[in-house]
């Protein structure tokens, strides 16, 4: 697939089939966030892979978001450097590769994000040391897709000065 092809079927997803995905296709877009570019390579992050049930019923009523306990996985993103500046970014990188390398596979995601939730770190058993960035549910789309509005390109990029 063309990669602005790739770019353009990829969309958020928040209701999934009861499918789970096969442990290959989960290698693969995870080895896409190990692949992706971070600030002096420092990958100052850890990605939890949540498959448990309970555990994502419980990820849902925490974050507030009871849908994405409906995706057969669920990952957490954790920052593990919070003196690292460029962690967070990072972190959005790795997430966006997943994203890409998801929907090559047919796979839905949906980037929750902002966190720096206590409970859901602890839950995750991040140390204290560490902070939530992010979770992204994981599975296959049993929604129907609906047209992206996006604005003209004139809108969003100038050239030499805003």
């Amino acid at each position: 697939m063309d990669f602005l092809e790739l770019v353009k079927k990829r969309r958020s997803v928040r209701a999934y089939q009861n499918k789970s995905i096969p442990d290959r296709e989960l290698s693969k877009i995870l080895e896409a966030a190990r692949l992706a570019p971070s600030g002096f390579n420092a990958q100052a992050y850890k990605i939890i892979v949540i498959k448990d049930e309970k555990s994502r019923e419980k990820l849902g009523e925490l974050a507030k978001q009871p849908y994405i306990s409906k995706a057969p996985i669920i990952l957490a993103a954790v920052n593990t450097k919070l003196d690292d500046k460029y962690s967070p970014l990072d972190i959005a990188i790795a997430l966006d590769h997943i994203m890409l390398a998801a929907a090559e596979l047919g796979i839905g995601t949906v980037f929750v994000g902002a966190y720096h939730n206590e409970e859901i770190r602890d839950f995750v058993g991040a140390p204290n040391t560490a902070e939530m960035v992010a979770l992204m549910p994981l599975g296959y789309p049993a929604d129907k897709e609906i047209a992206k509005k996006r604005k003209e390109i004139s809108e969003l990029i100038s050239q030499e000065k805003f």
